[in-house]
């Protein structure tokens, strides 16, 4: 059976949203409880610029939680993560001088409203299947997502340039972000280095704004140095059709 790109990316996305985002998130997010949304009541904002609830290192035979010390660490083994919060953004590292390290996910307890609609992205771009849905705690959000609450929107992601492939997960509970770490489909082995996986970064929405623009103003925040042609480009993309081969 010949399978085409799109028909790879999904299957990808689907496993990755089964095998990696219940664990952390659905599986327990009843025994986790409902952590504080610092918003402040009558508020859908959730604040995730500060220490996560829980971190779990994931390797293919199964998930291993670190312990949490204090200013923002967590270990196991040799294994560190760590995440220090500078103005707007949760700067999020990790060190592991002899374990392999595939994923690691970090979870937000955090009460969500149930009748939030939700903006995500792709991994690279979109086939015309974007859409504000209802919540889905199986649903994988590349990058960043958007809320609104009916009134508000807010943003909540990590700055471009990061150090894995990054996806969140939000349900009723909280918020999940997994960091894929491995290389070529290999885990990565960092030795004395210490890897700077993403700055993780949130947009409390203005009352007064459309969705259209905190979700503008929200893609500057990720992408604060942006790299812009300096003159307007043509061009089309005829790569599924042509391959390239025409003037």
């Amino acid at each position: 059976m010949k399978v085409n790109r799109r028909q790879l990316i999904q299957a990808g996305l689907s496993l990755a949203g089964s095998s990696l985002l219940p664990a952390i998130g659905r599986g327990q997010a009843a025994a986790a409880g409902r952590g504080p949304s610092s918003a402040g009541a009558g508020s859908s904002f959730l604040d995730l610029v500060r220490p996560p609830t829980r971190v779990e290192l994931r390797t293919g035979a199964g998930a291993q939680p670190l312990a949490g010390a204090a200013g923002g660490r967590w270990h196991w083994s040799d294994v560190e993560v760590q995440t220090v919060a500078e103005g707007d953004l949760l700067r999020i590292s990790v060190s592991a001088p002899r374990t392999p390290l595939e994923r690691i996910a970090l979870r937000w307890n955090a009460a969500a409203a149930p009748d939030l609609e939700v903006l995500g992205d792709h991994w690279e771009r979109s086939y015309a299947d974007l859409a504000w849905k209802s919540l889905d705690p199986a649903r994988v959000l590349p990058w960043y997502f958007l809320t609104f609450d009916g009134q508000q929107t807010h943003g909540y992601g990590v700055r471009t340039e990061p150090g894995a492939l990054l996806y969140f997960g939000l349900d009723s509970a909280g918020v999940t972000l997994v960091a894929d770490l491995r290389c070529g489909g290999v885990a990565v082995r960092l030795g004395d280095r210490s890897l700077a996986v993403a700055s993780l970064t949130t947009r409390r929405g203005g009352g007064e704004e459309s969705p259209f623009a905190a979700a503008r103003a929200f893609c500057r925040q990720m992408c604060p140095n942006p790299r812009l042609p300096s003159a307007p480009v043509f061009g089309i993309n005829d790569w599924y059709y042509a391959y390239g081969k025409n003037s």
